[in-house]
């Protein structure tokens, strides 16, 4: 097949560019752009140079010799495009500028030339196999077998292709499913920890309910005995006097120390809690106090 028509076999598959490279002097084409610089699309070449054989004569213009066509498949926009070689072709491009001249000058010769040269020129030619000798029975199994073997390579070939191609899409796909997965765990992290601090609230609330509650119970429990509080401070008044020395430890004296200095209201819950002291009072006291 042709340069020309390779090229454009290959890029009108889609997505499918072209990068052009002289082996021997690595000189590279390339285009005025801010992406994908050396890639050219069957577009790029159509709007810089008009067609696929201008472009190609303009590689002979720019000295371009032994030169190889790499055939890619872009993937991804053009800010971050990812390529897959999908074929590579090498073609001498002074060699099919000297062909073409040596055609054109072997048009110049006249009839009576080419009439000479056939008769002084003595040529034998190759025998060629042909469907008769095929038939005749000219080793047809051999034949055969390398027409088989031949389409088998190029089937697995083509197979080979599509494969890298799914591989190319399974892994693309793989990718995508990883970032939604992340952003998934990501989600239901943020649930989980506004769960969790919707239930410490709860119970924060619950907790406050009941330590309101339970001070609530106290000072309707204190509110009775206020009044029985306050005929017994009278009553120590009256005796007061007459009642004999207590030696108190020095907390003791310090407690009714403060008593006596007290309104009755704070004094009727002292003698509440020492009253009704018990491990649960102890505990909601010891939260308040650690509270303040």
């Amino acid at each position: 097949m042709k340069i020309r028509e390779e090229i454009e076999h290959q890029l009108n598959k889609p997505s499918h560019i072209v990068k052009v490279e002289d082996v021997d002097t690595g000189q590279r084409l390339e285009k005025d752009a801010k992406n994908m610089r050396f890639a050219f699309s069957l577009d790029d070449i159509n709007a810089e140079f008009g067609s696929i054989k201008k472009f190609i004569d303009d590689l002979k213009d720019k000295g371009f010799g032994n030169t190889r066509f790499l055939f890619q498949r872009t993937y991804g926009t053009p800010e971050k495009a990812t390529y897959h070689t999908m074929k590579e072709v090498t073609k001498d491009l002074k060699k099919s500028v000297k062909s073409e001249k040596s055609r054109g000058k072997s048009e110049e010769i006249t009839q009576e030339d080419a009439t000479k040269r056939k008769v002084t020129q003595s040529v034998p030619t190759q025998p060629q196999i042909t469907s008769f000798d095929f038939l005749s029975g000219a080793n047809p199994m051999q034949y055969l077998g390398a027409l088989v073997d031949s389409q088998r390579v190029g089937d697995y070939q083509k197979r080979m292709l599509e494969l890298e191609e799914e591989l190319k899409d399974a892994k693309s796909k793989v990718r995508r499913l990883e970032e939604q997965n992340n952003s998934l765990k990501l989600k239901v992290e943020t649930v989980e920890e506004r769960a969790d601090l919707r239930v410490q609230r709860e119970l924060l609330d619950k907790e406050g309910v009941l330590e309101k509650a339970g001070t609530q119970k106290i000072l309707e429990s204190v509110g009775g005995l206020i009044p029985h509080f306050a005929s017994f401070l009278e009553n120590k008044k009256a005796t007061g006097l007459n009642a004999p020395a207590v030696n108190l430890p020095p907390l003791h004296q310090q407690a009714f120390d403060l008593l006596k200095q007290s309104d009755d209201e704070k004094a009727s819950v002292v003698v509440y809690i020492l009253s009704n002291y018990n491990d649960e009072l102890r505990q909601m006291i010891g939260n308040y106090i650690n509270k303040q």
